[in-house]
């Protein structure tokens, strides 16, 4: 996107380190908390199980920079279980019904939903990049720790479909897949400039779909309700704002609107100077 396209839709580009103070305590930091507290293989297997079926939604992807580290940290999460395995019980990785090395994160559990058409390809294909390097990175990690190759074959190719995945959709009118964990950066616009950049009629239907949420609140702001609303018990969302998240109209409509609804606010980072 130039300057202008970037203005009109309020988008933003994410540096790693923000993105990992979304995806760190949203998803790593609760999958890393049970993996230190499992001290048996009856405990670590099941974690392994349950890896394999979690599933995370960036309803704004993007180029997919998201989905990108967070398949890599879901991926590196199974190789620490993977490793104490074989390191602390390696009768386990013996014998009929062993415990291998083959991966079973799947990128088809990675979903993604963006109104920018070349982003969502774009999306599709770093998703695919994620698997071949997160592979890459197990196979030096499984060589470093025990001095043999155990991982023969790529599952990089070939390259998974997903289209069924990453949608080109505009998020607030479209139902979102079922997730165990959203992250997301979704776009920021003041109620005064998204007015006027997205059209009356823009305003007029997101007034209508949202009826209770001020005039004045950030467009942010819709992303926050919508993950609160599709979130499940003990499931987690993680999304980035402006500061105006913290005041007025826009607290209100989401920080205020997960507090009265049920939700809880465990985690904050603000913006770095």
């Amino acid at each position: 996107m130039d300057d202008a396209e970037r203005h009109a839709s309020g988008a933003h580009y994410t540096a790693r380190e923000d993105i990992m103070s979304v995806v760190g305590p949203t998803i790593v930091e609760p999958w890393r908390e049970r993996i230190t507290a499992a001290s048996t293989l009856g405990e670590l297997k099941p974690i392994l199980a349950d890896l394999a079926t979690y599933r995370v939604l960036d309803p704004a992807c993007g180029s997919g920079n998201f989905l990108y580290l967070a398949f890599r940290e879901v991926y590196r999460l199974e190789t620490e279980v993977l490793v104490r395995i074989y390191d602390e019980f390696p009768s386990a990785t013996k014998g009929k019904g062993r415990v291998s090395w083959a991966s079973g994160i799947r990128t088809t559990n990675f979903f993604g939903i963006d109104i920018n058409p070349f982003a969502v390809e774009l999306a599709k294909t770093t998703l695919n990049i994620a698997k071949k390097i997160a592979f890459e990175e197990r196979k030096a990690t499984v060589v470093e720790l025990f001095g043999q190759g155990f991982l023969e074959v790529d599952p990089s190719l070939p390259l998974d479909n997903l289209d069924a995945n990453i949608r080109c959709a505009d998020a607030l009118f479209t139902d979102w897949p079922t997730a165990d964990a959203i992250v997301a950066n979704p776009p920021f616009l003041g109620s005064k400039k998204w007015a006027a950049e997205l059209g009356a009629d823009y305003h007029a239907a997101l007034r209508r779909r949202f009826p209770d949420v001020h005039g004045l609140a950030d467009l942010c702001v819709y992303w926050f309700r919508r993950a609160h609303d599709v979130l499940g018990p003990d499931q987690r969302a993680g999304l980035i704002a402006n500061s105006t998240i913290r005041y007025g109209a826009s607290s209100e409509a989401a920080l205020g609107y997960i507090r009265d609804n049920g939700g809880a606010i465990y985690d904050a980072v603000a913006p770095r100077d």
